[in-house]
């Protein structure tokens, strides 16, 4: 067994970051490092994963969706959350494997956290996770704290103003800030492969390993 397959084993380990931040790039590259140190892995991102979740999710990115009630978008957020922590992250913890998510609940509390008071939800977060908090949870900014270039899109969350997504920049900050015990601020301004590097060593640190 590698020192690396000690330390993920049965662990839960989040990628998150403002949109742009090259957390996917960083989140493919780590199952794939962990696949190769002979971890069994438990891919999955948020919202979806699930027959259930992917539906939600295709409302949540809908752009023709405008008015949508900033509760209303928490919920389903966390609806989608609750059915992959009950249909599958809580089946992988119970086999020992590594979950790694594209997204978790610091999401919530910097995307929704804008319109929301972190306490409704804190309320509804504790329902929906349901006991499977992450071990680890690495949040990618640049160093300025702005999200990267990203190619056009034009998803729903995507379509917000410019004053909203800096918002959500600054909740990440502040929600890294606030748990420190588990959280990792990731400078994703360098080049992909110093991100990596920096990955590794925010995930070895919090876990406690000497890698």
């Amino acid at each position: 067994m590698t020192a690396w397959e000690r330390l993920l084993e049965g662990k839960f380990i989040v990628f998150d970051g403002p949109d742009g931040s090259g957390k996917t790039t960083q989140f493919t590259r780590f199952v794939e490092f962990a696949r190769e140190q002979g971890l069994d892995v438990c891919e999955v991102r948020e919202p979806g994963s699930t027959v259930i979740g992917e539906r939600v999710r295709d409302i949540l990115l809908d752009a023709s969706i405008a008015d949508m009630d900033p509760m209303c978008e928490m919920l389903l957020f966390m609806a989608a959350r609750a059915q992959l922590v009950g249909s599958v992250i809580a089946n992988a913890m119970y086999a020992g494997k590594t979950i790694i998510t594209d997204r978790f609940i610091t999401s919530t509390y910097a995307y929704q956290g804008v319109m929301l008071p972190d306490d409704a939800i804190r309320t509804v977060g504790e329902l929906a996770v349901a006991g499977c908090w992450p071990h680890v949870t690495l949040v990618l900014m640049s160093q300025a704290g702005q999200s990267l270039p990203k190619a056009a899109t034009k998803d729903r969350m995507e379509q917000q103003s410019d004053e909203y997504l800096a918002r959500v920049n600054q909740n990440f900050v502040q929600r890294v800030a606030a748990c420190p015990r588990d959280h990792a601020l990731v400078n994703a301004s360098q080049s992909p492969d110093d991100v990596f590097d920096s990955v590794l060593v925010a995930v070895a640190a919090k876990l406690g390993g000497a890698l």
